[in-house]
């Protein structure tokens, strides 16, 4: 009896937000899912497993990404791809993203770093930083500099098709 009169009670709740018109928020945070925040350890797998959950989400209006403040995660490339359940889904950057050095680019695609693909209702906000590493990209380019060894592309730190 009394697990029929605890279903009635979760199953009235649930009714009562959803007739209540309330948008359901969830929050995915990157270190909830095993991302360092130490600008050293590689956290491209963390991104992509909290993705992964916010955007197959089923009873959420909005799932938040959130990158926490006064951290910095170096990711690889990572290509963010939809359709995606969520209305919103809304990647939060208040710490810090940034890419690997140039020298550890050999044999990965350079030719984008950070790519939303298929994904509806997309907002990237946030006071934090995304750090491509442009200075360091310049000083590599044939453009600025005329040696054998200059690279022609430099990736593009985001992409949204």
């Amino acid at each position: 009896m009394s697990i029929l009169a605890f279903a009635f009670v979760i199953l009235s709740c649930l009714n009562v937000l959803v007739l209540s018109g309330k948008t359901l928020v969830r929050d995915f945070n990157v270190v909830d899912y095993g991302a360092v925040g130490d600008g050293y350890t590689e956290n491209s797998q963390a991104f992509l497993r909290v993705w992964d959950i916010a955007c197959h989400l089923v009873f959420a209006e909005t799932a938040n990404m959130i990158i926490p403040e006064g951290m910095t995660f170096l990711v690889n490339p990572l290509l963010f791809e939809g359709p995606c359940k969520p209305k919103e889904i809304n990647f939060k950057i208040f710490g810090t993203i940034i890419s690997p050095k140039p020298s550890a680019w050999k044999g990965i695609d350079s030719t984008q770093w950070l790519a939303f693909r298929r994904v509806s209702g997309l907002i990237v906000d946030g006071y934090g930083t995304i750090n491509g590493r442009g200075s360091s990209w310049w000083s590599l380019s044939c453009k600025n500099n005329h040696r054998e060894a200059c690279i022609t592309s430099a990736p593009t730190v985001s992409r949204i098709k």
